[in-house]
């Protein structure tokens, strides 16, 4: 098997259940201590799942090349951001947050932004990024998609496509200039 979901898993306390996918290659889950995964380290290379306090172990999946993740505490992606090999990543979250140190990816070419940002600069050091996607919404009445300064997109040295939500498309279409700015959900 090389594809497993397991969904409302955070009973799962043993790799006994998981212990014969050794060819796992993708694996969706909400929550699971991925220590318990390391029969499974070497060959996955997509991972879906909850952001805890769990994070160091991510350094033992060298073949990770997508993470999908929602996470609760932003400090957690300091230690996301240190896998070099992820060719994709989408992050969700509720508040903004800071992607000071996305730049260490330099291997990813989409990025995908289901969370408000404090800042779009970090993204200028993403060398092989071709391909960004902002479907976010500011929770907070005093944050708003107007006072947000995409112009540091413009900077993202192979960006072709910026992929919009409908409540980011026309802020962004205002600036980004050097990439081509597309309607998410018509796409």
């Amino acid at each position: 098997m090389e594809h497993l979901s397991l969904a409302d898993n955070k009973a799962i306390s043993s790799a006994e259940v998981i212990r014969g996918f050794r060819k796992l290659k993708s694996l969706n889950v909400d929550a699971i201590d991925l220590t318990l995964l390391e029969s499974s380290s070497q060959t996955l290379t997509d991972l879906h799942f909850d952001l805890g306090n769990d994070t160091l172990v991510l350094k033992d999946f060298p073949k990770l090349e997508y993470i999908e993740t929602f996470f609760r505490d932003p400090s957690l992606l300091t230690d996301l951001f240190q896998l070099d090999q992820l060719t994709k990543l989408r992050l969700h979250g509720g508040d903004s947050v800071s992607i000071d140190g996305i730049g260490n990816l330099k291997n990813l070419t989409r990025l995908d932004l289901c969370v408000p940002v404090d800042s779009f600069e970090p993204l200028t050091d993403l060398t092989s990024l071709e391909e960004l996607e902002l479907d976010f919404y500011f929770y907070d009445e005093e944050e708003s998609f107007g006072n947000l300064d995409y112009t540091p997109i413009n900077r993202i040295p192979q960006l072709k496509t910026v992929y919009c939500s409908p409540e980011l498309i026309d802020e962004v279409e205002k600036v980004v200039t050097e990439a081509e700015v597309v309607d998410l959900y018509r796409y």
